[in-house]
């Protein structure tokens, strides 16, 4: 997994992130409901994959890859064929989280939706905002030291 690529959507190819889309990560729980994005198991990834056009399979005879690979997979292929946008509006989709929301009235379903999403963005925007802050230090750092080897190479008057 690399998440070296010009689109800025490489940042979700973090293990950090992917583990958050893939419904790894909680951030809680309200009303028995657990804060996180829908658990997507690995047969669930392979069909979504699929719906976006990505040719893979679940098992077989070259094995299972982990559930953060094929969501890795699936978003490095999404960010090449520019269906990233979708990819993330299918995954942030209300309809995505009806399972876990089931059994609520629609005013509560909506309220939960709402409150879920909006925690779950929260912290990807942590996240990104350390990522950003990170690369800005490393910049900071290499052009320090662009500065530090001119000045040890200019001659000494």
């Amino acid at each position: 997994m690399s998440n070296k690529t010009d689109s800025p959507f490489g940042l979700l190819r973090n293990k950090t992130i992917l583990a958050i889309l893939d419904g790894d990560t909680s951030f809680g729980e309200v009303d028995d409901i657990r804060i996180s994005m829908p658990y997507l198991s690995g047969p669930t990834l392979v069909g979504i994959s699929q719906m976006f056009g990505l040719d893979v399979s679940y098992g077989g005879s070259g094995g299972t890859q982990s559930r953060w690979a094929y969501l890795d997979d699936l978003i490095e292929y999404c960010i090449r064929k520019n269906k990233i946008n979708e990819l993330l509006s299918y995954l942030f989709s209300k309809q995505q989280f009806e399972e876990i929301l089931r059994g609520n009235s629609p005013e509560r379903i909506e309220e939960l939706y709402e409150h879920i999403i909006s925690i779950v963005h929260e912290q990807l925007m942590v996240y990104f905002t350390l990522a950003e802050i990170n690369l800005q230090l490393q910049i900071k750092g290499i052009i320090l030291s662009l500065l530090i080897v001119l000045l040890k190479s200019k001659p000494r008057q």
